[in-house]
C-alpha cells in the first residue's frame, strides 16, 4: 500500500389515607395467645430453611465461577469514551512561519514499528489522540504484517509497548493503545470543513524511519475534498495535497499554518505520470470513525445499500449502449434491502430524485444517512421499464486488515472501480 498509495417518572407513590372523623369508642377485648407446644418444630423449620438458603448460594456462586471459566459469562465493562475537539481557525489570522508549525505538531506525532515473530516489518507513523495513549494511524501499515505487534517511539525518546484496538479498510483509519502512557502531548485537531483551496499546509511524519526525528515537508491544499479509492474498492473523500509524501508518513500529520491537524495522511499516487498527489483523511472523518472504533470496535451507524456497480457518465453509457447514465447493477447482496428487486444490468439513475451524474452524488447521500433510514431508487430495468424502489439502508460496520495468525497471508485489495455500496464514513 504504501508503494502504490501512501470510515438516562417520577414515581407516584399513592398513599391511602385514612380518614378517623365521628368514630367511637369501641371496646376491644384482647386475647392473649397461648404459649405454642411446638418449639422444637420451629426450630427445626428454621434450621431447614437456613440450609436450603446456603446450598441456593452456593449453586450459585459456583455456576457462576463454572460459566467464567468456561467464557459462557463476561462481566460487563464499561465501554471507553475518547472524545476530542475539533478547534476553529483562529480570528486573529496569524499564522506560524513552518519551524514553528513544526515545534507544535512533532510532540503529538509518533513513529510506529510493526513487526511480528517471523520479522516481517513496516514502519508508519500515528497521532497522539489522547492523553491515556490511543494512537490513531493508517489500517493499512499492519496489513502485510499478519499477528502484528508494535513499537511506538515518542518525539522526546520514549519507546512504547502499544496494542491493536480496532481498525476500518474503509476510512484506512486504525486506533493502536499504548500501554503505559506517559507524557504523551495530545494533538491539537482542527476543523476540516474550514479547509479551502490553496491554503498552505504541511506533512510531519517519520518516513525516514521510526527510530528517527520527525520530518516536516510544505505545500498547498489542491482541493479540499475529492473522492479517491486507496487502501480499498471503496471510494473516500480526502483533502488532496502537492505536499510531499514519503513512506512512512502513513497515519501522519497533514497540518495547516496556525500547527492545527486537519487530516491524517493516507495515501499518494506514485505512478510516473502522476506529481504531487497526495491524500489525507479529514477530522471530520477521523474524528467519527476513530471514536467509534473505540467505543464500539467497529464503525457504528454507517450506511450502506449492499450492492456493487459500476459508474456510466453519458458518454460512457452512448458508447456502452446503455438505457441511461447512471449506476449499473453488478451485483446485489442477499441482506440488501434491493435483493429480488433489483438485478445485474439495472441502471440506478436518481435517488431521492437527485439525477446521478456521478457516483459521488449517492456516497454523499449515504454519508448523511443512519442504518435503518429508507431511501428512494428511481431504476431503469434492463427490459427498458422505470421503477421507483424504496430500501432501508444496511448498517456498515466495516472490518479491518489486521489478522491474529502469522501464517496468514493478507495483501491489501487492489483499488479498482467496481465499488461496493458505499463507503461513507
Amino acid at each position: 500500500m504504501q508503494d502504490q498509495f501512501d470510515n438516562f417518572n417520577n414515581e407516584e407513590q399513592e398513599y391511602n389515607e385514612f380518614q378517623f372523623n365521628n368514630v367511637e369508642a369501641q371496646e376491644i377485648n384482647v386475647v392473649q395467645p397461648k404459649p405454642s407446644k411446638n418449639k422444637e418444630g420451629v426450630g427445626l423449620k428454621i434450621f431447614c430453611f437456613t440450609l436450603v438458603g446456603i446450598i441456593l448460594i452456593s449453586c450459585f456462586s459456583f455456576g457462576g465461577y463454572y460459566l467464567g471459566k468456561k467464557g459462557l459469562f463476561t462481566p460487563t465493562e464499561p465501554k471507553p469514551q475518547v472524545e476530542a475537539n475539533l478547534s476553529k481557525k483562529p480570528s486573529d489570522n496569524n499564522a506560524s512561519t513552518e519551524s514553528e508549525i513544526y515545534a507544535k505538531v512533532a510532540p503529538s506525532i509518533v513513529g510506529i514499528l510493526v513487526y511480528n515473530k517471523n520479522g516481517e516489518i513496516s514502519e508508519a507513523s500515528g497521532v497522539v489522540y489522547s492523553a491515556d495513549g490511543y494512537i490513531v494511524t493508517n489500517d493499512h501499515i499492519y496489513a502485510s504484517v499478519p499477528a502484528a505487534q508494535f513499537k511506538i517511539y515518542t518525539h522526546d525518546g520514549q519507546i512504547l509497548d502499544a496494542y491493536y484496538v480496532a481498525g476500518d479498510t474503509r476510512s484506512d483509519l486504525a486506533v493502536l493503545k499504548i500501554k503505559d502512557a506517559a507524557k504523551l502531548t495530545v494533538a491539537e485537531l482542527g476543523d476540516s470543513n474550514e479547509v479551502v483551496n490553496g491554503e498552505r499546509v504541511c506533512a510531519i511524519g517519520y518516513p525516514n524511519g521510526h527510530n528517527s526525528l520527525a520530518t516536516i515537508t510544505t505545500g498547498i491544499v489542491s482541493t479540499p475534498r475529492v473522492r479517491a479509492s486507496i487502501s480499498s474498492s471503496y471510494s473516500s473523500n480526502f483533502i488532496q495535497t502537492d505536499t510531499a509524501i514519503n513512506p512512512g508518513n502513513s497515519g501522519g500529520a497533514l497540518a495547516n499554518e496556525y500547527g492545527q491537524i486537519i487530516g491524517i495522511i493516507s495515501a499518494k499516487i506514485a505512478g510516473t505520470e502522476y506529481e504531487g498527489v497526495g491524500y489525507a483523511i479529514p477530522t471530520r472523518t477521523v474524528k467519527r470513525i476513530v471514536e467509534s472504533l473505540i467505543t464500539n470496535g467497529n464503525v457504528k451507524d454507517r450506511a450502506k445499500l449492499g450492492i456493487s456497480y459500476y459508474f456510466y457518465n453519458s458518454v460512457m453509457a452512448e458508447l456502452a449502449e446503455l438505457a441511461s447514465e447512471g449506476l449499473l447493477v453488478k451485483e446485489v447482496s442477499q441482506d440488501s434491502d434491493l435483493f429480488g428487486k433489483l438485478q445485474e444490468g439495472d441502471i440506478i439513475t436518481r435517488v431521492n430524485d437527485i439525477a446521478i451524474s456521478d457516483d459521488a452524488v449517492i456516497l454523499d447521500l449515504l454519508e448523511e444517512c443512519k442504518p435503518g433510514e429508507t431511501v428512494l431508487l428511481t431504476v431503469v430495468k434492463s427490459s427498458g421499464e422505470t421503477q421507483t424502489l424504496s430500501a432501508k439502508l444496511l448498517s456498515d460496520e466495516g472490518s479491518s486488515s489486521y489478522v491474529n495468525d502469522t501464517t496468514s497471508t493478507n495483501t491489501p485489495e487492489e483499488p479498482n472501480k467496481d465499488f461496493n455500496f458505499p463507503e461513507g464514513y
